[in-house]
């Protein structure tokens, strides 16, 4: 979503993740309006692209929020929590990866290279291992 609506905006789009106990409870959000930060924990307003809604997906962030995805855990190495699409290619301006965990202890892993690719995998039935 993020990389479409930075070409198709020509601007750049921001996706933040934070994550508190953990990992336990978490929240991502997209932006694309520089003057206000988007934080899906404290200030899910601020995260819009194109004027549009609420761009947050949570899981017990801000504490009020529900827990859609249980006790799914999630990390991610992003630095800063943060990567942003730039407008000319749609690249992002840095590589990481988002890691969910089941309560079971699987886990799916969502890799972003600096070249845009994604790639999912883990030790989830019909997934590549990340090794």
């Amino acid at each position: 979503f993020a990389r479409s609506e930075t070409l198709k905006q020509n601007a750049p789009v921001h996706v933040h993740f934070q994550a508190e106990d953990s990992g336990a409870s978490w929240c991502l959000g997209a932006d694309d309006d520089t003057s206000t930060a988007c934080d899906c924990k404290d200030n899910p307003g601020n995260c819009q692209v194109a004027g549009q809604g609420n761009r947050v997906v949570a899981n017990g962030l801000p504490s009020t929020s529900r827990r859609p995805y249980g006790n799914v855990r999630m990390s991610n190495t992003f630095a800063s929590g943060t990567t942003e699409f730039e407008p000319i290619r749609g690249l992002p301006k840095n590589a990481g990866s988002v890691t969910l965990v089941s309560p079971g202890g699987d886990q799916l892993q969502i890799v972003l290279s600096i070249l845009g690719r994604l790639r999912v995998c883990g030790t989830l039935v019909g997934y590549e291992s990340c090794t």
